[in-house]
């Protein structure tokens, strides 16, 4: 297994990104766009995805919905 490693400002900005333009829904790591850019940023799209979901924890309007990401994920988006 790979060893882990924290996501750098350059990728939390390239999911922000990502983010903005996926519903929620769609935040899985078979979706073609997730697919492909987790390979540019040389991580695994289940990565990129959840990523995706930890940073609409973050988001008022799904935090409104209910929607809590991961239980240890971090408070600012890395």
């Amino acid at each position: 297994m790979p060893a882990r490693r924290n996501w750098t400002e350059h990728e939390i900005i390239i999911a922000m990104n990502l983010y903005t333009r996926l519903p929620f829904g769609r935040f899985h790591g078979r979706h073609p766009l997730i697919v492909d850019v987790a390979g540019k940023l040389g991580r695994s799209p289940n990565a990129l995805a959840l990523k995706l979901t930890n940073l609409a924890a973050l988001d008022p309007y799904h935090q409104e919905r209910g929607v809590s990401g991961m239980g240890h994920g971090s408070k600012s988006g890395e």
